[in-house]
């Protein structure tokens, strides 16, 4: 039989490496959802100084409208990327809750 310290030992051992991963596993969550912010600010405020632009020009050449269609085109892609990820996540969060609600009861 193992003795109650060894077995004590491991169990911690065990513990804290679970409590890191647990940990680290949090911090990526908060990370990406900080980023998946940041960007959609800066999707915002491209999006409108790419309006800003098209109203403001007298005259736009083809080459210019041209690379500014193609920026709006990558900014909506952006957008959608951003938009799945954030449902995704929120689907996710609903359904910890629903699992928490159900080990709880």
């Amino acid at each position: 039989m193992i003795p109650v310290p060894v077995l004590t030992a491991i169990a911690t051992g065990v513990g804290n490496i679970l409590g890191n991963v647990i940990r680290a596993e949090i911090n990526k969550q908060l990370f990406v959802r900080t980023e998946v912010k940041r960007l959609k600010i800066n999707y915002d405020q491209i999006l409108a100084m790419i309006k800003t632009a098209e109203q403001t020009a007298t005259v736009l050449d083809e080459d210019t409208i041209h690379f500014m269609k193609r920026i709006k085109d990558h900014m909506y892609d952006v957008d959608d990327v951003v938009d799945t990820w954030m449902i995704n996540d929120k689907k996710h969060s609903i359904m910890q809750e629903g699992c928490e609600t159900v080990i709880f009861l």
